[in-house]
């Protein structure tokens, strides 16, 4: 398997890097945000700095305009409908793995609480890709966390976090990721609902593949009512790189060519057809519509 795409040096020192240079304090709370004629509860998982150097292929001067450091949010967010409860993404939990990088992350089930969201009301969890950033907060003290959802994800991606080789096959500094994600899947498999490709699950909530970043990511079309918003997770990472530079790639990203094409067609559909977009690491909280903007594209936050 080949895992050149994932840039390994660069990830090893960026990631290293960045534990040194994180930003003191939370981003935000939990914001309930009217969309249509109903409500997308956005909360806060915390914050994540990274160094510059984990984004490619930028232009020398768009490269130093971005500074020392990078601000990523960590945005997951909440819908109710009738009966169900749904989360999409779950946010890093407390995984040594990511902790020890990002201190500051780990902050949603705090702001769920906050939210007024029980663990055991969630009924769905719609996971974009298993990075642990995403899947972390799916266990506390080796048992599930949402015990009564179901954990909607790609089969693709399932199945390649999942391969028993993969461990073996990456590099040292790649293994701890590697079996995070195994750790949590074993942990909540029996909650585990994989899909082929688009899948409708019902209440609006339709999943769609969105492949680049992971082998399976993917991202949710949400229909509240009389509107629509794309839940993206992590096809485009940062407001202050990918709106202006689309092909710029991202350290983490599996396929680098494969992800700006999907970037590239989700930012020319949203700015086409006026759908708002929400992030896992746009500025919090990283809810918007996109622009064009001559041969790219702008970022217009809404609240």
């Amino acid at each position: 398997m080949n895992h050149a795409s994932l840039n390994r040096r660069q990830t090893l020192a960026g990631l290293t890097a960045s534990a040194a240079m994180l930003a003191a304090g939370r981003v935000q709370a939990f914001s309930d945000v009217a969309i249509g004629n109903a409500t997308l509860t956005a909360l806060s998982d915390g914050s994540l700095t990274v160094p510059p150097v984990l984004f490619t292929g930028l232009a020398e001067a768009d490269a130093a305009a971005l500074g020392e450091t990078v601000q990523l949010a960590a945005n997951t967010y909440a819908y109710r409908s009738g009966d169900r409860v749904f989360l999409f993404d779950a946010g890093s939990g407390s995984d040594h793995y990511i902790s020890q990088q990002f201190p500051m992350v780990g902050q949603l089930h705090a702001d769920l609480k906050a939210a007024g969201i029980a663990a055991d009301e969630v009924t769905d969890i719609v996971i974009s890709h298993m990075h642990i950033d995403h899947i972390g907060g799916l266990v506390a003290g080796g048992t599930p966390v949402f015990s009564n959802a179901s954990v909607h994800l790609s089969e693709a991606d399932w199945n390649f976090w999942n391969n028993e080789d993969l461990p073996a096959s990456v590099p040292d500094q790649m293994k701890p990721m590697v079996n995070a994600a195994q750790l949590v899947s074993s942990i909540v498999k029996e909650n585990v609902v994989t899909h082929k490709a688009e899948a409708d699950l019902g209440e609006g909530v339709v999943l769609l593949p969105t492949p680049g970043h992971t082998p399976g990511h993917s991202a949710v079309m949400l229909t509240l009512g009389s509107e629509q918003i794309m839940l993206i997770g992590d096809a485009i990472v940062s407001d202050k790189v990918h709106f202006a530079n689309p092909d710029a790639g991202w350290a983490l990203e599996f396929d680098k060519a494969v992800a700006a094409q999907t970037r590239k067609s989700i930012l020319d559909q949203a700015a086409t057809d006026k759908i708002r977009i929400a992030g896992s690491h746009l500025s919090t909280p990283g809810i918007g519509f996109v622009e064009k903007d001559a041969s790219a594209y702008r970022f217009v936050p809404t609240s």
